[in-house]
């Protein structure tokens, strides 16, 4: 558990960080909108499990697109 809880704060941590990469850019909105998704991702886990269906690769999804954001 003590894993998963740092892995989700690191992947919106580094959500954070992406937002602030991307300041005056065309992905400034990209990445506001993933860290959303991250936040209401684990947010949401908290009460339920979301990681069925495919559920990781969304997840996934907002970690790639903050090192996008690293590498514009």
């Amino acid at each position: 558990m003590l894993a998963f809880v740092a892995l989700s704060a690191w992947a919106l941590w580094r959500g954070l960080r992406a937002v602030q990469w991307s300041r005056g850019t065309p992905w400034e909105w990209i990445m506001v909108g993933a860290l959303g998704g991250g936040v209401a991702f684990a947010s949401h886990n908290l009460f339920d499990s979301l990681f069925v269906n495919g559920m990781g690769l969304v997840f996934a999804l907002f970690i790639g697109l903050s090192y996008a954001a690293e590498w514009r």
